[in-house]
């Protein structure tokens, strides 16, 4: 999942197979250094305020060798589109 966030606007994402471990979308802008954002995904739909601007990505990090694999994706609300 590619996304570029700005401050102020609202996005949706959608996550599946998120199990004890947490997941989450950080965001952080490179250009101004401004502070990491963090937002916590649960399975299905999430929305997102954001609270900075800057380049988005997924973290999700567990020790368990079974743990299932996490699928996420950008809800494009207007149009019903994914990405």
């Amino acid at each position: 999942m590619r996304m570029y966030l700005q401050s102020g606007q609202t996005y949706w994402v959608a996550a599946s197979g998120i199990g004890n471990d947490p997941v989450y979308v950080m965001v952080k802008n490179w250009v101004t250094n401004e502070a990491t954002s963090s937002y916590t995904l649960q399975n299905g739909l999430n929305r997102i305020d954001a609270t900075n601007e800057g380049n988005a990505f997924v973290t999700y990090f567990t020790d368990n060798s079974e743990a299932k694999n996490v699928k996420v994706f950008r809800q494009q609300m207007e149009t019903g589109y994914n990405y």
